[in-house]
């Protein structure tokens, strides 16, 4: 069983999300049951990551249609779309928080009334939550056939299951390699200027119990020379209909390095 915490939770009307700026140091759940604490969380970078990103937000809409009160199903649309609006301007380039909102609107709008616009956000946003969970898993059992017992991994930034429901994208093929008995060693750039990848990678491979150590990220040339690396898994922000792929700043000289040294 993997020691890997859960980003976030719905409990009841309540959501727990991991505070990401405490990591590596401390494990901290916020639990709140306000809509605005949550919009807050994802402008603080407390949550953080496109997939967690989006079902955060989606999870804050259904924070407010559960405490909300109101049975006139206008007034209820109107003040959920200004709910909705409050949390696009938290982060207004992350596609994925406008997604998932625009998602859990649609289905609001398709109710007859405020009573069952309020369950179809509340069902919406679950239904996002396990959908990544399950995406997740799958690229996992995809990728795992790519890892061997005995290979080095590297791997940039945070693609992690922290920045997504569960499982992560780049590390799920880890996780289920490790979950199905392979052995293997996984190098994590530093990524500045946040160090997500020494702060949050290197802390949840290690809690899976997989082997990591913490590179420069200005040292990937010469580990690619004097290391056996086997194997460069990154995440992808947005990946375009011809195959090109847009990541995090430091994805690029470590394509370039990998290119050289395949």
């Amino acid at each position: 069983m993997l020691n890997l915490p859960r980003t976030l939770e719905w409990r009841d009307g309540k959501l727990a999300f991991i505070d990401q700026t405490k990591l590596p140091d401390e494990l901290v759940y916020i639990v709140t049951n306000d809509w605005r604490r949550v919009a807050e969380a994802i402008k603080r970078l407390e949550i953080r990551g496109a997939p967690a990103i989006g079902v955060a937000a989606a999870y804050a809409l259904a924070l407010y249609a559960y405490h909300s009160r109101e049975d006139d199903a206008e007034s209820f649309l109107q003040h959920l779309e200004e709910v909705a609006s409050a949390l696009k301007s938290t982060r207004p380039t992350a596609v994925n928080l406008f997604w998932a909102v625009e998602r859990v609107l649609a289905a609001a709008k398709a109710s007859s009334d405020a009573e069952e616009a309020r369950r179809a956000v509340i069902r919406e946003a679950m239904a996002i939550h396990r959908e990544d969970e399950e995406a997740n898993r799958k690229i996992g059992e995809l990728g795992e056939r790519l890892i061997s017992d005995g290979d080095t991994i590297i791997t940039v930034c945070n693609a992690g299951s922290l920045a997504t429901s569960y499982w992560g994208t780049a590390t799920a093929p880890m996780y289920v390699a490790k979950e199905r008995g392979k052995s293997f060693r996984v190098i994590a750039l530093e990524t500045r200027p946040f160090l997500q990848g020494a702060r949050l990678t290197a802390w949840e491979l290690s809690r899976a119990g997989i082997e990591v150590v913490v590179a420069t990220d200005n040292s990937i040339g010469i580990l690619a020379e004097k290391e056996r690396i086997d194997l460069a898994l990154v995440g992808a922000d947005r990946i375009t209909r011809l195959g090109y792929v847009a990541n995090k700043l430091g994805t690029y000289p470590l394509a370039l390095v990998s290119r050289v040294h395949n």
